[in-house]
């Protein structure tokens, strides 16, 4: 069903992008790389809005999913805004 298939495309980039985003962080910044991803995701969301069928709302769910990996660069950038005595507790 075109559900199912929307929660595995959503699924399936938010993995991706979670593998990808370490060599991002690494390469553009933490800071640099969250407003990518935000924008990004921004985009596909007002995009979204327009969605008529099912497959647009396998893409939008799929492109939608990265927004997911946010928290992958929010632990990152935290562990360097922080000592170490105070993150994690």
């Amino acid at each position: 069903s075109t559900i199912a298939s929307a929660n595995i495309a959503a699924v399936s980039f938010d993995v991706g992008t979670r593998f990808i985003l370490g060599s991002v962080i690494e390469k553009f910044g933490p800071v640099k790389t969250d407003c990518m991803l935000l924008s990004f995701g921004a985009i596909v969301v007002a995009i979204s809005a327009f969605i008529q069928n099912g497959p647009q709302l396998i893409a939008a769910r799929f492109f939608v999913s990265c927004l997911g990996s946010t928290f992958v660069v929010n632990q990152f950038w935290n562990s360097i805004m922080f000592n170490s005595k105070i993150v994690g507790t």
